[in-house]
């Protein structure tokens, strides 16, 4: 079964940046990318050429257990178990060409490297 990345962004100055003159992208952006793997902390990442735009961004990662459909966002945290640190890689020449499509990130969003350890919400302590 092939695991889905989803990363969310409500930063609305990165999201009209990316996604300049796009109506869709008022609200919290979820990217769905294709990265159904990924990689070690301390594995090479292989990417295919500079004209692409490689950009790399730290991201967090929240791991849930089953939350059941409709949830709100005050109940859903409390299905959150780890939360970990991404290194994303994003492709930022192709992308655009795939937003357009509707269809979201593919080619655009490769696979991603994580830090080698996860914390749980209770030793990050009130937020």
């Amino acid at each position: 079964m092939a695991r889905r990345l989803c990363l969310f962004n409500s930063w609305r100055p990165y999201a009209s940046r990316v996604w300049s003159g796009s109506n869709q992208y008022r609200q919290t952006a979820h990217v769905s990318g294709c990265s159904d793997r990924f990689f070690g902390p301390t594995e090479d990442v292989s990417l295919p050429t500079i004209e692409h735009g490689i950009d790399f961004e730290g991201e967090f990662g929240v791991i849930v257990d089953h939350v059941p459909m409709g949830t709100c966002a005050t109940d859903a945290t409390k299905h959150i178990r780890l939360i970990v640190k991404i290194n994303d890689c994003s492709l930022r020449a192709i992308a655009p060409i795939e937003m357009a499509t509707g269809f979201g990130w593919v080619q655009a969003k490769p696979a991603c490297s994580m830090v080698p350890f996860a914390v749980t919400p209770d030793e990050l302590g009130e937020v």
